[in-house]
């Protein structure tokens, strides 16, 4: 990286790489706070002579517990009771245990770590679309492909500098909540060490890293204001229903469920747990995966971008129909396309989970297809800034 173009994205971003930091870094030490005040008052409420005659006061109560023990575990997958007790010490113990042993059990006390998903999502992808689309928006683009630096060194110096320092600030910050937890919650009853708590923010980490590579690929191919904020907001908004779809879908074909269901809800990522590494090995590849495409990708798309696009939904037309095929398969997973595919398999094979239900293929169908013509239409008018109505014509003119 040319020290001109470094000092220069410097003095443009400081202040954003700034506020990056203090937040993520920030926010860390926030939660790791509140953890372990959360902690700490139950360890003040069960500890002592109060805290124990409170307890078998408690399991006295017939209403709530009939057989005269409290249940302290249940199982995660059915919701059954796991372990009950009417022994103050084993109630004691788990009440004050962050992580249980076993995986699938969950305290009924609840947690007492504070894992925040939404905001960190939204501020990484705010950074990573920005990085690009703002740039060109405000013409700043503009000024460094004037400029003597190639546009190879400018896409890759300003990933260095901001995903760097996204990168640089998550693993101080997850890093900051492990030592955190470790130093001031008693081992015993944190029930975990540093480096089990350590591949859960591995794949945290990659999963945000992801979500910037993500959202700084739409940042360099989406060139107007309303429709680009529009599309990476819905795409991001959406993403769960779109999952869940796919989801559905490979259900109905296959008889069988995805193994490993997180894949589906993103903040399942942000929870500290004592997953180990051949737990989140598979996910943080894929992210890590998903980062380079995009970033080669990416890189190959800015090394040809015209200027006389800005304005234009994408800045490069060789995107248009790819484009619109990913918004239209989008669509169908989030709409009505599991439903038909569904309703197909239980007409051919006559097996029906519904009973004297039965959906209807011919309804199903109707209803994708409108649904995907609203969609081609809308797509044409935003992609092509064409009438749909006259989308032939006009392509047999180009």
């Amino acid at each position: 990286m040319k020290k001109e173009l470094q000092d220069l994205l410097v003095q443009r971003y400081k202040y954003v790489l700034i506020a990056m930091a203090v937040f993520f870094v920030g926010l860390s030490l926030y939660e790791t706070k509140v953890s372990i005040s959360n902690w700490k008052e139950a360890e003040t409420e069960v500890t002592g002579k109060k805290g124990e005659a409170s307890f078998y006061k408690e399991i006295k109560d017939k209403n709530s517990y009939p057989d005269g023990k409290m249940t302290l575990y249940y199982d995660v997958n059915n919701g059954d009771k796991v372990f009950s007790t009417d022994d103050f010490e084993e109630y004691k113990e788990a009440r004050l245990e962050v992580f249980p042993d076993k995986p699938n059990q969950q305290s009924v006390f609840g947690s007492y770590l504070k894992d925040s998903y939404f905001l960190p999502i939204v501020v990484t992808i705010i950074c990573g679309f920005s990085l690009f689309f703002y740039d060109n928006k405000t013409n700043f683009n503009t000024l460094l492909f004037s400029s003597k630096f190639k546009k190879k060194e400018i896409y890759q110096a300003k990933l260095k500098i901001v995903g760097g320092t996204l990168l640089l600030s998550l693993v101080v910050s997850k890093l900051l909540k492990l030592v955190g937890l470790t130093l001031f919650i008693p081992r015993e009853h944190l029930n975990a060490s540093f480096t089990d708590l350590l591949p859960s923010q591995i794949v945290l980490t990659t999963c945000l890293v992801a979500i910037f590579i993500v959202s700084s690929f739409a940042g360099v191919i989406l060139g107007e204001w309303i429709t680009g904020v529009i599309t990476i907001s819905v795409f991001w908004y959406m993403l769960s229903a779109f999952l869940s779809g796919l989801s559905v879908t490979y259900y109905t074909l296959t008889n069988k469920n995805f193994q490993n269901l997180e894949w589906f809800s993103i903040n399942n990522y942000f929870e500290l747990s004592k997953k180990g590494f051949p737990e989140v090995i598979i996910p943080t590849l894929f992210f890590l995966l998903i980062s380079f495409v995009l970033l080669f990708w990416g890189e190959k798309i800015f090394k040809k971008l015209s200027l006389e696009n800005n304005g234009k939904y994408l800045m490069d037309d060789s995107l248009r129909r790819p484009v619109q095929i990913v918004f239209l398969i989008f669509v169908f997973f989030v709409t009505k396309g599991p439903g038909l595919i569904e309703a197909i398999k239980i007409k051919v094979t006559g097996i029906n989970p519904y009973g004297q239900y039965e959906p209807s293929v011919v309804s199903a169908m109707i209803m994708t297809v409108i649904i995907l013509l609203v969609a081609f239409m809308i797509s044409t008018t935003v992609i092509y800034r064409k009438n749909p109505f006259k989308f032939k014509k006009n392509q047999e003119n180009e």
